[in-house]
């Protein structure tokens, strides 16, 4: 399998051109294709120069998506820091699972240094947007006093009740 460098990190279009939403909605579909082999043959080289094509486009799903890649060396090469440079730029989006991301990488001082802070502002954001795994893991990081936040019993239990009504939708 052929490793990509994904770090051509110009800066995307204006979301303003609808046209180039609907482009790179398309690119990140084709990609998905190919990646999950469920209408195309499965081809993962074909699939990240789709995803990298929304991903540059602007298209939020797509710059988590090349983040995760990243994250984790699924058919490119295992770079942190460029992952975090991908949830970064969906997280602004408003993207809940990139902040979500975003947050585990700084939790766990994975691509920058470790930054309980910022995690929780990152795990926050998401579950504010409704991330259901966001709100859960804000639930535990509350009840355990997990990074930085103080222990805090009834605020777990919101969290915990939230993600349960989201799970429920």
């Amino acid at each position: 399998m052929n490793n990509y460098q994904l770090d051509d990190l110009e800066s995307p279009p204006s979301w303003e051109a609808a046209p180039e939403l609907d482009k790179a909605r398309k690119y990140y579909e084709l990609g998905y294709e190919y990646e999950s082999a469920t209408r195309l043959p499965y081809n993962m080289s074909k699939a990240i120069k789709c995803y990298r094509a929304a991903a540059m486009l602007g298209y939020p799903p797509a710059q988590n998506g090349i983040g995760f890649l990243h994250a984790t060396g699924r058919g490119v090469s295992l770079n942190e820091e460029i992952a975090i440079s991908w949830f970064s730029k969906a997280a602004e989006s408003g993207h809940s699972g990139a902040q979500l991301n975003l947050g585990v990488m700084y939790a766990e001082g994975r691509g920058a240094q470790r930054d309980e802070t910022e995690a929780a502002c990152c795990f926050y954001k998401a579950a504010m947007a409704g991330n259901t795994d966001a709100q859960e893991f804000l639930g535990q990081a509350l009840e355990s006093g997990l990074c930085g936040l103080s222990q805090d019993k009834e605020a777990a239990a919101f969290w915990y009740e939230q993600a349960s009504i989201s799970r429920r939708k």
